[in-house]
């Protein structure tokens, strides 16, 4: 589920893995990550609640300097849940 999550954010554009996302493109696996986000964890955490997609993308960026020399982070699409709707 956590890289369906990171896709659009991280994947697709400092991979350079295509032109398509998963929010715009992929209706069936965006409808299922919506699903999955929905879904409780340990206590009465959602499982949105544990993962960090700012702080993924910031390590993702920022770690792997030969993909990303300049050290530019973009902003993630539409928001920092991903485009995705809210729990």
């Amino acid at each position: 589920r956590t890289s369906t999550a990171r896709f659009d954010g991280m994947y697709a554009t400092l991979f350079r893995c295509g032109r398509k996302t998963v929010r715009a493109d992929y209706s069936n696996i965006h409808r299922w990550l919506c699903e999955m986000r929905a879904l409780r964890g340990l206590g009465s955490l959602p499982l949105s609640a544990t993962l960090d997609l700012v702080a993924a993308q910031r390590s993702y960026y920022t770690n792997l300097f030969p993909l990303n020399p300049s050290g530019i982070v973009p902003a993630l699409p539409e928001s920092a849940a991903d485009g995705l709707p809210p729990p």
